[in-house]
């Protein structure tokens, strides 16, 4: 059970944007993102700390920016038809994780998050507390451009198996491939 939830506020970038101006099918992922972050953080302990990686909060945020949480906001668009605002992809997963990082960094503090449970569990809390929060206000001023239809499409994905039994296990097996080891 790892720090993996820090993806998964990425995954929610684009399917639960705007919570007024969006129709339901736009902010019913938060109805089940929250419970997909166990999965997440099973498949970080599997994928990372079973390989002896040595993970802190700041080490691993900077990972999940730049690979996880970027990969899974430009599939995101891409199911969207908006796989031209590559730039706009980069804008809103690296604000998303920095409200993310500002509200749960403290929670893991420098613990060696993969040996510390109490430490990856208050990271976890602190992500399904704080994550749709971010990712809704950061989403509202995009809602102008998101219809029904974006929405459906982004809920399939996320809801579907491609992301959680392969987009994140493999990007994990990458990171454990390339991180400090204990």
């Amino acid at each position: 059970m790892h720090l993996t939830a820090a993806l998964s506020f990425g995954l929610i970038t684009l399917a639960t944007p705007v919570l007024s101006a969006l129709p339901s099918a736009c902010t019913s992922t938060s109805d089940f993102i929250p419970s997909k972050l166990d999965t997440v953080f099973q498949t970080f302990d599997e994928h990372v700390c079973k390989e002896g990686c040595k993970t802190t909060m700041s080490q691993f945020e900077t990972w999940v920016n730049g690979k996880i949480v970027s990969d899974v906001v430009k599939a995101s668009m891409d199911k969207m038809g908006l796989s031209s605002f590559a730039s706009l992809a980069d804008s809103i997963s690296g604000a998303i994780t920095k409200k993310i990082e500002e509200q749960c960094a403290a929670a893991g503090g420098q613990a060696d998050l993969c040996q510390d449970h109490k430490a990856m569990q208050a990271v976890e809390d602190c992500l399904k507390e704080n994550m749709m929060p971010a990712v809704l206000g950061e989403m509202d001023s995009y809602s102008t451009f998101i219809t029904k239809s974006m929405c459906e499409k982004v809920n399939a994905y996320l809801k579907g198996p491609e992301l959680w039994e392969s987009v994140i296990p493999q990007e994990f097996d990458v990171y454990a491939s390339t991180c400090e080891k204990i």
